[in-house]
């Protein structure tokens, strides 16, 4: 189990009041929710603050249901609120609802746990035909249920990251025809979890590797076909395909709010401790990270900032 009834709030955890100061955590991720409770345990007056109509970051829209059931997050979410937190979606942190917002709302510090909710533009030919998706897109759709996987699918995914293993088994469960997951990179250049990577093999999706995604085409606007070559130009192949996932890097996408954040030379946030550039601002999880960040690590330093915020707050 990825979460439990233990991590973000001890189960019976006594809790002090509300009392030490107001802090806002944008964002709901994981990092996020766990800065968030770390605080709340401490006595803190803690709201959260999500752009998305549906709490939970990473873990609602982009882990897929076999994963983690959203029962399970929804639960945790629910019982932040019990501990006294305020959750408030469909609030993004731009222009209108900004740094300046925030201080005039009394809140003393910031964390900000927005993820790497970025993602590269798909630069191919016939990205713009219908069939064709990125994953993070196709990830949220089909566990929402509002994209069905039919039985005579034929699913191309591209990539070598977690997102491309999540998508192809997310395709193999929902009863596709066929699955294939190309990549351009060998199996041992996969950023994906190995037990994901094997649950993807015993479920027959075909893995091709040092393939390169290079057209697509269709035909009345509907994608068709998938045609993808070696580096070298040597070898090509060329797949029936009803539906392409394609699964690139995601990156930080600086909010134009107000805040002014250093990035470091790979456009994530720079801190040192937790904290940022802009005083009374920390952050932590896949904004500072990157990719490569584990559940279980971004959990853990959500917790770590809570207490550089506490440190913070005290001295004030």
């Amino acid at each position: 189990m990825l979460i439990d009834r233990d991590t973000f709030l001890p189960f019976d955890a006594d809790l002090p009041e509300q009392n030490k100061g107001k802090v806002a955590c944008i964002g709901s991720g994981p990092a996020s929710l766990a800065c968030a409770a770390g605080l709340r345990l401490k006595g803190y007056d803690v709201s959260i603050f999500e752009a998305l109509p549906k709490a939970g970051g990473s873990l609602t829209y982009l882990v897929p249901e076999y994963k983690l059931p959203q029962q399970s997050v929804d639960e945790q979410i629910e019982l932040l609120k019990q501990s006294g937190i305020k959750i408030f979606v469909n609030t993004p942190f731009c222009t209108s609802f900004n740094a300046k917002k925030l201080e005039k709302m009394g809140f003393q510090s910031v964390f900000l746990g927005m993820g790497l909710w970025g993602e590269k533009k798909i630069n191919i030919a016939g990205a713009d035909l219908k069939g064709v998706y990125n994953s993070s897109a196709f990830l949220a759709l089909t566990k929402f249920k509002a994209l069905n996987i039919h039985p005579e699918d034929r699913i191309i995914v591209c990539g070598s990251n977690q997102a491309a293993v999540f998508c192809s088994i997310v395709c193999a469960l929902s009863k596709a025809k066929e699955v294939f997951l190309v990549s351009k990179n060998p199996l041992k250049d996969f950023s994906a979890e190995q037990e994901d990577i094997q649950f993807a093999h015993s479920l027959g999706i075909s893995f091709l590797y040092g393939f390169e995604a290079k057209k697509f085409s269709g035909k009345d606007g509907i994608v068709k076909t998938f045609r993808a070559k070696t580096p070298d130009n040597l070898s090509c192949i060329e797949l029936n395909a009803s539906k392409i996932i394609c699964a690139f890097s995601r990156f930080f996408s600086k909010p134009n709010a107000g805040c002014s954040l250093m990035l470091s030379k790979n456009k994530l946030i720079e801190t040192q401790n937790f904290h940022t550039a802009k005083k009374g601002y920390f952050c932590a999880g896949s904004a500072t990270s990157g990719e490569q960040i584990s559940l279980a690590e971004s959990i853990n330093d959500g917790k770590k900032a809570a207490e550089q915020i506490d440190l913070y707050m005290k001295k004030m």
